[in-house]
């Protein structure tokens, strides 16, 4: 492949029901995540799916990462991430997690980058 143009593959604001949280109220119930990835690689023309990343195989992994309790919004994010830069085209990946209802007044959330040399 040549140098190609930049390409990003992106799943945005997928609304998932996550066991994420650390007080105890959180715990035992699931509470609503808002997640975006994007997926950067470098390309040539893409003709079918195999010259990408199906986006579908990013919602799957992030809706079984929802399945199991994580503590942390930052760690899902975390696992998500190493997740998509195992694809093998990936270079880079960026993960954004909000938590709409975890302020009063407002959402928290996360974002993480990683690209692949950093990456280990």
């Amino acid at each position: 492949m040549t140098a190609g143009v930049l390409t990003t593959v992106k799943v945005c604001d997928l609304s998932l029901l996550a066991h994420i949280g650390i007080s105890r109220d959180e715990i035992d119930h699931r509470q609503p995540i808002i997640v975006s990835v994007f997926l950067i690689f470098r390309s040539d023309i893409i003709l079918d799916i195999d010259s990408t990343v199906d986006y579908r195989k990013v919602v799957t992994i992030a809706e079984r990462l929802a399945e199991n309790h994580i503590p942390l919004i930052e760690t899902f994010a975390y696992r998500l991430a190493s997740k998509c830069i195992e694809f093998p085209i990936v270079n880079e990946v960026s993960v954004k997690i909000e938590k709409p209802f975890a302020l009063p007044r407002g959402k928290a959330g996360v974002e993480i980058h990683f690209k692949r040399a950093d990456y280990k």
